[in-house]
């Protein structure tokens, strides 16, 4: 998990251009309570020696609900988030899932044009962030 959390905290300040990111024991928290979810799983990238990529999958019914997804900034442009969600994809189908959903910032620009050319819609959700206030949207993913 201190991998993830790593990658989370990398990622998080390189998409909101802060100079320095936040302890992965910061982050571990929000990623412990999502995994604490009956059924939820943990999917690592990894090229060896180091994860690069992780994604958090949590049962939502009949979808999953990629709740985490995150590909560490030096890796960012090298095809490891649409081999994550293709992986994500497999794994929901694997599990007898319809859909995957997900909530993404709507100004972060290159996570969804990530998610567009893995297939991903956007729906007509919004929500503020918990955090930060900023508006989310939810994309889903039909895998039927």
């Amino acid at each position: 998990m201190h991998s993830a959390a790593t990658i989370w905290a990398r990622a998080t300040a390189r998409r909101d251009g802060l100079t320095e990111p936040a302890t992965p024991a910061d982050k571990i928290p929000g990623i412990r309570s999502a995994l604490a979810v009956d059924g939820a799983s943990l999917h690592m990238a990894e090229q060896w020696p180091d994860g690069v990529g992780f994604a958090v999958l949590v049962p939502d019914g009949r979808a999953l609900e990629l709740r985490y997804l995150a590909v560490d900034p030096d890796a960012w442009g090298t095809g490891v988030a649409g081999s994550v969600l293709d992986h994500v994809a497999g794994h929901a189908r694997a599990s007898n899932y319809d859909e995957l959903t997900l909530w993404v910032l709507e100004d972060n620009d290159r996570a969804i044009s990530v998610y567009a050319r893995s297939g991903w819609q956007s729906t007509t959700d919004v929500k503020p962030h918990p955090d930060s206030g900023r508006t989310e949207r939810r994309l889903q993913l039909t895998l039927a």
